[in-house]
């Protein structure tokens, strides 16, 4: 229980971090989280799959992805098998933009790292990549829609 308590006051001082240094930014931790995945995948997304990913409403991801592109940071683009189904793709613009973000997020991040030793660093980078995939699976087994289980009482 020690690790789970740890983990989930350092999940909650870092989205306060997150979310008060957004803001100025013009950012939410939601839509950072679109814009990153955006640039992660590098090929244009439809809305659906988007809000899927990256685990946040369709409607939410909607008004997103017509901010990004009101400001420039993604483009949207009817798909070329159905011309009534738009996609969406991260420009140049918005991939610097997610950059020029990221940098000035947590500047304190690097000089505190430099206190680690490089297996340490690395030990802890494979720990918590494996522990996300964990994370990530606990998610799959509680969607019943992912499993194919129907929620219903019978």
């Amino acid at each position: 229980m020690e690790f789970a308590n740890r983990f989930g006051l350092a999940s909650q001082l870092f989205q306060s971090v997150l979310e008060r240094r957004l803001g100025p930014m013009g950012l939410t931790p939601p839509q950072l989280s679109v814009l990153s995945h955006l640039a992660r995948k590098g090929s244009p997304l439809r809305i659906t799959d988007i809000a899927n990913d990256v685990q946040v409403g369709q409607p939410a991801v909607t008004k997103m992805v017509a901010k990004f592109a009101a400001n420039g940071w993604v483009v949207m683009q009817s798909k070329v098998s159905d011309r009534r189904s738009k996609v969406a793709q991260i420009t140049e613009a918005g991939g610097q933009h997610l950059v020029d973000v990221q940098r000035a997020l947590l500047p304190e991040i690097g000089p505190y790292l430099m206190g680690w030793d490089r297996e340490d660093l690395e030990g802890f980078t494979k720990n918590l990549m494996q522990f996300a995939r964990f994370l990530d699976q606990l998610g799959d087994l509680d969607d019943p829609s992912e499993k194919g289980i129907s929620n219903k009482k019978t």
